[in-house]
């Protein structure tokens, strides 16, 4: 399938408690010919809370350095995704936010698999939910038994 340009795609994020669902959740809808969600790795939830990365921007060598952290995860390989892919996700620019880098890494995954959306499933985003909306992303989404003021910012969300 060729991935085509159909508009903003706003990714899905599965946030449940563990032992949940949310592992075979995640494996149905990437069976979806338009959604890509990797296996879970927890990349990005790890990086945020450590290097507390959210307003910070970087040049292109901090970026480097940024994802050279996330390609070591042990859980990486199984992406099977190129950093050359992700740089050309990134394009040209001089300046790199970690959200910028989070969806140039899902859409890189996503093209990989000749796929227009993707999604991420990361019980670690539960603590970070206010964060979510910093991915610029629109609709907005309250998972069941979250006060709707934790969830302010978070885009879409299946729970």
């Amino acid at each position: 399938m060729a991935v085509t340009d159909a508009g903003p795609q706003r990714p899905i994020f599965i946030i449940g408690c563990e032992r949940s669902g949310t592992t075979l959740l995640r494996a149905m809808l990437n069976e979806h010919p338009r959604l890509a969600i990797p296996p879970e790795a927890q990349p990005f939830s790890r990086i945020g809370r450590i290097l507390l990365p959210w307003e910070l921007v970087w040049n292109r060598d901090q970026a480097a350095q940024v994802m050279d952290e996330f390609f070591s995860q042990p859980k990486m390989p199984r992406w099977e995704l190129s950093r050359a892919a992700v740089w050309q996700e990134l394009g040209d620019a001089a300046d790199v936010r970690f959200a910028d880098l989070i969806r140039a890494v899902y859409r890189a995954y996503a093209k990989q698999h000749g796929k227009v959306r993707w999604g991420d499933k990361t019980p670690g985003y539960a603590e970070q939910l206010h964060r979510l909306g910093d991915l610029e992303l629109g609709r907005r989404a309250r998972p069941r038994g979250v006060p709707s003021s934790a969830t302010s910012s978070v885009s879409t969300c299946v729970v």
